[in-house]
């Protein structure tokens, strides 16, 4: 037992706190890619795999690289959450309205989407919701979608048919998730559609609550006190019975 102590358990120990991944930072997207599988963490949840974007029924206007999405982790009210914004953007001519914010005119159109994973512990992820900043006039439109898993688990913040002439803040439904441990596979999808208007996204938030397991089998801590409690009954009988 003092071999297991003084030798086993810190180099135990030492390899769990080695293979840690780091608290999430406020950083372009490029920065969360470079993380790869070891990704970082916000509250209890792990975040990684930032894949590459994917851009669709792009006209008329330019692209974003992963330089231009910044990504802020934060924890608001036991919900963990990942906001993003723009900077740098390409403006002028065939570009974007500002720096900070996506946009097309008339008959331009805007869409891109990229996956990650995330990895929650100790319990499994309850809910999801997305929310986004937009502004759109008269048959324009703009959404920001949130896959949970490719199974129809999906938070879409939109104008909703809506006209929204300043810049205005949208919440996508709040959608339970199974209670599965994960790790869960996320893809956010990102709209703008001009038609006969103009439509704009400052940002979009992405949020997760994590919730207790269902399942009525202990956990491995719960196991070990029980059975250091049943260790201490047998023990003080035992005492009992010689006494």
């Amino acid at each position: 037992m003092r071999i297991w102590l003084k030798t086993i358990l810190p180099i135990a120990l030492a390899a769990a706190a080695w293979g840690s991944p780091t608290a999430c930072v406020s950083g372009t997207y490029a920065s969360y890619q470079a993380l790869g599988s070891g990704g970082c963490t916000v509250g209890d949840e792990t975040f990684s795999n930032f894949g590459d974007f994917s851009f669709t029924n792009t006209l008329n206007v330019d692209t974003i690289d992963t330089s231009n999405l910044v990504i802020t982790p934060s924890v608001v009210g036991g919900v963990d959450e990942l906001v993003f914004t723009y900077q740098g953007l390409p403006t002028g001519a065939g570009g974007f309205p500002t720096s900070t914010d996506v946009g097309v005119g008339a008959g331009q159109t805007f869409s891109y989407n990229f996956t990650y994973l995330i990895t929650p512990s100790p319990n499994p992820i309850v809910d999801i919701q997305m929310l986004s900043t937009i502004m759109n006039t008269s048959g324009a439109s703009v959404s920001a979608v949130k896959d949970f898993n490719s199974d129809s688990n999906a938070s879409s913040a939109n104008d909703n048919g809506t006209q929204h002439p300043t810049l205005t803040s949208v919440s996508g439904p709040v959608i339970s998730v199974a209670s599965v441990s994960g790790p869960y596979t996320v893809q956010d999808t990102i709209s703008l559609e001009g038609q006969n208007g103009a439509a704009e996204q400052q940002d979009f938030t992405n949020e997760f609550t994590e919730g207790p397991f269902s399942s009525t089998v202990p956990e491995p801590s719960s196991m070990l006190l029980i059975a250091s409690g049943l260790i201490c009954f047998g023990v003080t009988k035992k005492f009992r019975v010689n006494g």
